[in-house]
């Protein structure tokens, strides 16, 4: 804690002092030594409390403050940190779901196996089974708008796909 300055607590010390000095001479009786030092005491304990919370009640606002600046700039630091949304990478033209894609939109394809089939015969080596999956995951996440997907619209009665 902070060094307690105040004149009014070096006067009472020095009254105290006195007071111990006239009561040790004699000229002054125990009771109103006693009385008196008593008085002097509890006004020193005051002015030292009232002292005390004066600087606890700074060091607060003291406290509040640097806390302050700390969350403003932490938040600065956050905004400098943001991140920039990442641009959609362009699809490769012969990947799988670009094939699908294509496929998908053709009038000629009216059902699941024909697409399939179809995707095939475009990538030829690929597994029925995986590409009749990724076909359904295509449409499912086309229906739900995600991705790069969003650009799409699934009608089912028809079996195709077109662009918004």
């Amino acid at each position: 804690m902070a060094k307690l300055e105040n004149s009014e607590i070096t006067y009472i010390s020095l009254d105290m002092h006195l007071l111990a000095r006239q009561e040790g001479r004699g000229e002054i009786t125990k009771e109103e030594y006693q009385t008196k030092f008593g008085e002097l005491e509890k006004k020193r304990y005051d002015i030292t409390q009232h002292i005390i919370n004066e600087q606890l009640i700074l060091r607060k606002e003291k406290d509040e403050k640097d806390d302050e600046n700390r969350r403003n700039e932490k938040m600065a630091e956050e905004l400098k940190k943001e991140k920039k949304p990442k641009a959609e990478r362009a699809p490769k033209t012969n990947s799988r779901a670009n094939v699908i894609l294509e496929v998908l939109q053709l009038k000629s394809v009216k059902d699941l196996a024909t697409a399939t089939d179809k995707v095939m015969e475009k990538l030829p080596g690929q597994k029925p089974v995986s590409v009749k999956t990724q076909i359904s995951a295509i449409i499912k996440l086309v229906e739900q708008g995600k991705g790069r997907f969003a650009k799409y619209t699934w009608n089912k009665d028809t079996f195709t796909l077109s662009l918004k």
